[in-house]
């Protein structure tokens, strides 16, 4: 009981089952897969095969993830089954079963999926992998059992699984291959730390009596085994690393393992209330900061709030859950007319979203500067950040960053004017480019200022060119 209690306050659970995503119809569909395949492993029967097809086919719809709990199910199946068949026992049970579950989850994809595109030949798909370019070649007339788009959405998974770079993020750290231990990072840093502590805890405790030979027990060694290798299949190839909710439907996995290890526990505990109720209360307390906002959700380790941009990133802290929101939650701070998300830093109060201000959407660089020298006054509502810049952290700013060294030689090109400090130059609409040059003794700031036209500004080279940046 105390498990699913403290299951279902889990902030990463119910802040994902209110989006429309597809993590909580898989975790939900994956547990339900598990049931019923436990189930027909242990009886052939017709009825745990339709189940068992039933729950595939909607892991199939949910996520493509299905195909890797497909490969370790049949692993499992035969490796439980084959006893029976070095005796030729249960043998047509088995292919009959094997039916079952091919075509129940079949129907069930091709009724998601309107039967569209259900028989297309092989030869018709419009492949990007050489590889199922290859397949094609050598059965162009197959006709394909299922929709068009799933299969197409195979081919460019696999494509997007070629992919060199991604825009991983974790503990304030650019991955663009991935690092092995995101997810564990997460689990540590997002999960909280009451039901954190009892899976450790019952997985041990379950460990330690895996000996007993109970049917429980070999059901709990399989769906360890299957939360096992979930976690390390995304750990360690899957190089796109976004946030917690690729691997959110191990948890209940875990869970379920964990209780049998702590059941044994409390079995010889005479007073199991109080320990009961300590975790329940640090799980309250967790949540408590995160009445309406539980995407954002992070554990005590992560404190204080303000600075979780520091460890966590993505869909982690921000998903877009607050943009709705923000326009009325500034007017009733107080906050209208601070600048919000600006190229860079601007003297006094700035607002920065705080996947804006970690680099989520390859700008990791842009604000590197702040991320290291300033410190937030305050969180809003976790997603944005407000800063205040002093004027001599805004000077350091442009000294460190904005400013740049001058060419020992100019390159050639139409010289408009030499400026000196609070000069004044206009340029005629006949004037289609021209290089200006700006002369201070010190550190100094140039205003530009234009009714119309694009300025292209930015450091020249040798060239004439420049690294530019537009101002329209």
């Amino acid at each position: 009981i105390l498990v699913i209690v403290l299951l279902s306050l889990e902030p990463n659970l119910t802040a994902h089952s209110s989006l429309l995503t597809t993590d909580i119809p898989f975790s939900a569909s994956l547990l339900l897969f598990m049931y019923s395949f436990l189930r027909l492993n242990e009886r052939l029967q017709p009825v745990w095969a339709f189940a068992t097809g039933l729950t595939l086919g909607l892991l199939f719809v949910s996520k493509y993830t299905a195909s890797f709990i497909l490969g370790a199910a049949i692993l499992v199946a035969f490796a439980s089954w084959i006893s029976s068949f070095h005796r030729l026992r249960c043998l047509g049970q088995f292919l009959l079963s094997l039916v079952i579950v091919a075509v129940t989850s079949c129907f069930v994809i091709c009724l998601f999926y309107l039967w569209v595109g259900v028989g297309t030949p092989l030869g018709e798909f419009h492949f990007f992998n050489p590889q199922f370019r290859e397949i094609q070649q050598i059965m162009p007339w197959l006709p394909v059992p299922l929709p068009y788009d799933f299969i197409s959405g195979f081919d460019h998974l696999s494509m997007a699984a070629k992919r060199d770079q991604w825009n991983n993020i974790i503990l304030g750290e650019w991955h663009g291959q991935g690092i092995w231990s995101y997810y564990l990072i997460l689990m540590f840093l997002k999960t909280p730390l009451a039901l954190l502590v009892i899976s450790i805890v019952g997985i041990c405790r379950y460990l330690g009596s895996i000996g007993n030979s109970s049917k429980g027990k070999k059901e709990g060694a399989g769906v360890l085994l299957l939360a096992v290798l979930l976690f390390l299949h995304f750990s360690l190839f899957v190089k796109v690393q976004v946030g917690y909710r690729y691997v959110l439907m191990t948890l209940p996995l875990f869970l379920i393992v964990a209780s049998s290890g702590l059941e044994e526990i409390f079995r010889y505990k005479k007073n199991v209330k109080i320990p009961a109720a300590v975790l329940l209360t640090l799980a309250l307390v967790e949540i408590a900061q995160f009445p309406i906002n539980r995407l954002s959700f992070s554990n005590i380790l992560v404190s204080p709030k303000r600075e979780a941009f520091r460890y966590l990133a993505d869909s982690n802290l921000d998903w877009g859950q607050n943009r709705g929101k923000r326009a009325q939650f500034f007017r009733e701070e107080g906050l209208e007319g601070v600048p919000i998300n600006p190229h860079h830093i601007l003297l006094g109060l700035n607002i920065f979203p705080v996947n804006h201000l970690i680099g989520v959407f390859w700008n990791f660089e842009q604000h590197r500067w702040a991320r290291a020298n300033l410190p937030p006054i305050r969180h809003l509502n976790h997603t944005e950040l407000l800063f205040y810049v002093s004027p001599q952290q805004f000077l350091q700013f442009l000294k460190e960053e904005r400013a740049l060294e001058p060419l020992s030689s100019l390159p050639e090109g139409d010289l408009l004017s030499e400026i000196a400090e609070n000069g004044d130059v206009e340029l005629l609409k006949s004037d289609s480019r021209k290089l200006l040059r700006f002369f201070a003794e010190e550190n100094g700031v140039i205003q530009l200022k234009g009714n119309r036209g694009v300025i292209e500004l930015g450091p020249a080279s040798s060239d004439g060119s420049c690294a530019k940046e537009k101002l329209e």
